[in-house]
């Protein structure tokens, strides 16, 4: 049999005419140019879609659906803060003063597992995975045929999203609840000065009857001993320093909002920080809602530095533009 006498194109087709490998080097700039602008578009749109999405309701009811049961007793606790020198810290200490729960304090927090982790789920819905690349869809019904998989096209072959999002929830389990259990406690839990509400979302998917305790405290006030301290924080390292009363602000703004606006269906609670120094009643009802017994004792036990320095206006200006009227809206007056 004599040989072909053209070529072999990209996809194993001999015998490819002149005229048609002329054709195609001509029409290869456009294609390049086609593709070119085509990419752009999608990933336009994908960013557009991403930048409005935390975890799809479908994310956190499969997430939730898989979670191993436990009893609110057993419960962990996440006590996340608007700012820094919000009073986080102080709620850590009364609730690690029950003896019953091991709360651990802005975990590697420069790693930013909750918002990386939360981040790399943003990509599922309805569309993606495709269809037939769950191999739980390949196994199911008759699509092998008595067939083995190496005789399938797979070149996407994922486990189901249920095993993904296991996977994150047995990460915090052995980071935090395997070493607080080794110490004796029972329950385990953290606080963090710089996640938000879509982060406790997550946590919640991951732990649903998990108790979420949000706290604010006056921006005017927490910036000035922000200043004092000479905090160098980060919404997320190394690149987002929080340098100016705008940024302090703006992130106090932003975290605020979304706990008050977090869905009344998922264990939480909002505690404001001068209530809870001031009214012995939040201290009862914090507990009660974390399972707990704290010492009130705690609270007249000052531990570190928690001063301020006296707050420019030109400063005290620039946070009130960035936290607007919700401020106000919560006690927090532009001091005078």
């Amino acid at each position: 049999m004599p040989e072909p006498t053209g070529t072999t194109d990209d996809w194993g087709r001999a015998d490819v005419s002149a005229a048609r490998r002329w054709f195609r080097r001509a029409l290869r700039p456009v294609e390049d140019r086609y593709g070119v602008v085509m990419g752009r578009r999608h990933q336009r749109a994908a960013q557009a879609g991403w930048s409005e999405l935390a975890l799809t309701d479908e994310v956190v009811e499969a997430a939730s659906a898989t979670a191993p049961p436990t009893s609110d007793s057993e419960a962990p606790i996440f006590v996340l803060a608007a700012t820094w020198r919000s009073g986080s810290t102080l709620l850590q200490r009364l609730l690690l003063s029950s003896g019953d729960v091991m709360m651990w304090g802005e975990p590697w927090n420069r790693c930013d597992l909750v918002p990386r982790l939360r981040e790399s789920l943003r990509p599922l819905d309805d569309a993606w995975p495709a269809p037939g690349n769950v191999v739980d869809e390949l196994e199911a019904g008759d699509r092998l045929d008595g067939s083995a998989l190496h005789e399938l096209m797979v070149p996407d072959l994922y486990p189901e999203r249920v095993d993904l999002l296991a996977s994150h929830r047995a990460l915090f389990d052995r980071l935090y609840a395997d070493p607080a259990a080794a110490r004796g406690y029972g329950r385990w839990g953290l606080k963090e000065t710089r996640l938000s509400a879509d982060d406790a979302r997550y946590l919640h998917a991951l732990y649903p009857n998990a108790r979420v305790v949000f706290v604010h405290r006056d921006p005017y006030a927490s910036w000035s001993s922000y200043v004092a301290l000479r905090a160098q924080g980060y919404s997320r390292w190394p690149d987002e320093p929080i340098v100016s009363p705008r940024d302090f602000g703006l992130l106090w703004a932003d975290r605020v909002a979304g706990y008050l606006d977090y869905p009344s269906e998922l264990p939480h609670m909002v505690v404001r920080y001068e209530s809870l120094v001031e009214d012995p009643t939040v201290l009862t009802e914090l507990g009660a809602f974390c399972g707990l017994e704290p010492d009130s004792s705690t609270l007249d036990r000052k531990v570190g530095r928690s001063h301020g320095a006296r707050l420019p206006s030109s400063s005290a200006a620039r946070i009130e533009k960035a936290v607007g009227s919700l401020a106000i809206d919560l006690g927090y007056p532009l001091p005078t």
